[in-house]
């Protein structure tokens, strides 16, 4: 019909919003972050305790400036660190047996390079970026989720896949 004709493209309004206009970054009561501090073991008891798949790993001391390297298509990326180094997640723990058991008891940084035996860089987007910036950045990267951040670079939330595609699917339902 003429109606629908005049109608644009479905998903332009959403993707033209900010992470905020669209309802994706609201604020979270508590974001649990794991300090670079602690151990692997502690970082897990964090996860449990507060029923997480996964958290930020956050920089202790954000004053410094430290360059982590990933092996990426034969290049090395820099990045200097902000208050995200990466992400602890309850996958980290697969490969875990009673012969490496102990390797929970390094630090976990150590770990995590040693288990993965690489960082995995952690992804942020700010509160301020539009929706297509952080579709954009889920395709161009394999991650399960963006951490997002304020002006000062701390974690305000989590932007996950399943959020993008819920408000998705409420603009074509409108």
């Amino acid at each position: 019909s003429n109606q629908e004709a005049d109608k644009p493209y479905p998903l332009a309004d959403i993707l033209s919003k900010t992470l905020a206009d669209a309802g994706l970054a609201r604020g979270h009561e508590h974001i649990v972050t794991v300090p670079t501090t602690v151990t692997a073991l502690e970082a897990f008891r964090l996860l449990d305790h507060n029923h997480l798949r996964a958290a930020p790993v956050v920089d202790a001391d954000r004053s410094g400036t430290r360059s982590l390297t990933r092996s990426l298509a034969a290049e090395r990326l820099l990045f200097a660190v902000a208050a995200v180094v990466t992400t602890i997640s309850v996958s980290d723990m697969r490969g875990l047996r009673s012969s490496n058991l102990k390797l929970v008891k390094r630090p976990l940084l150590d770990f995590l390079q040693h288990h993965r035996g690489d960082f995995h860089v952690s992804y942020t987007i700010h509160v301020t970026d539009k929706v297509q910036t952080a579709l954009l950045q889920f395709m161009s990267v394999s991650v399960h989720r963006l951490w997002i951040v304020d002006d000062a670079r701390k974690v305000q939330g989590a932007l996950s896949m399943t959020d993008m595609i819920r408000v998705f699917a409420e603009a074509l339902a409108a």
